[in-house]
């Protein structure tokens, strides 16, 4: 049982990052493509998820982290 072997992708990015005095955030980053358009919501992680379109990830109104308009910019230049 201890000798099992797991293997982890490689992300395409790591980010560390401090939240709080005591608290440092580790993100491991992937980039996979969805089989369909479907999300499920998972309340006790998010208030709300919806796809973005290329364009809209510099909508004011959106109010978009720097940070996830990179990674989904990033993303996006990967697949295409």
């Amino acid at each position: 049982e201890g000798s099992a072997k797991k293997l982890l992708r490689i992300p395409a990015y790591l980010d560390i990052h401090p939240i709080k005095d005591g608290h440092r955030h580790i993100a491991l980053e992937y980039f996979a493509r969805a089989k369909s358009d479907q999300v499920t919501l998972a309340p006790e992680e998010h208030d709300e998820i919806r796809w973005f379109m290329g364009e809209e990830l510099h909508d004011p109104k959106y109010q978009i982290m720097p940070d996830i308009i990179f990674f989904a910019e990033e993303a996006l230049r990967r697949v295409q």
